[in-house]
């Protein structure tokens, strides 16, 4: 008689587990924005300054992950595209304002932001899934409110 096996379930994408890290390091999330046009050049470059900027600062690169490119809701020095980059890094506590120094003086980053990851090692999809030149084509602002824009007053006689 033959063994037989149960199909298995293919299951969900492994999250890497939290590292253990020492007392006081803390793990940190960091969403960096760099020039969109330089991402698309070479992006393992731009990994490679991110990952500097980091261990230069004193954390330990954990992973990163190339989020989405989309345009930019107002230029940022004089850049209107963006790649926003997610980043997990474990650092001491003291170490984060340098890191926040050393990206600030960067001239690949646009901006960033860290934060706490209280959440581990995950991350999650960009929020909106419609392309940057659709969204909002259907005019707005005054014009859409106001019913045509031009002279609020009304008809003149």
């Amino acid at each position: 008689m033959a063994d037989s096996v149960a199909p298995v379930a293919p299951s969900a994408p492994a999250v890497p587990p939290t590292p253990v890290l020492p007392p006081g390091v803390r793990l940190y999330e960091c969403m960096w924005v760099v020039d969109a046009n330089v991402g698309r050049e070479d992006y393992n470059k731009v990994i490679a300054a991110i990952k500097e900027i980091v261990e230069k600062g004193g954390g330990a690169w954990v992973n990163a992950d190339k989020w989405e490119e989309r345009r930019l809701a107002y230029p940022i020095k004089k850049k209107k595209r963006g790649l926003f980059i997610i980043n997990h890094f474990s650092a001491p506590t003291e170490a984060v304002a340098k890191i926040d120094r050393n990206a600030r003086l960067s001239d690949l980053i646009l901006r960033h932001m860290i934060t706490v990851d209280e959440d581990g090692l995950t991350t999650t999809p960009p929020v909106r899934g419609i392309d940057d030149d659709e969204f909002g084509s259907t005019g707005g602002g005054e014009r859409r409110f106001f019913g045509g824009g031009g002279d609020r007053r009304g008809p003149r006689s």
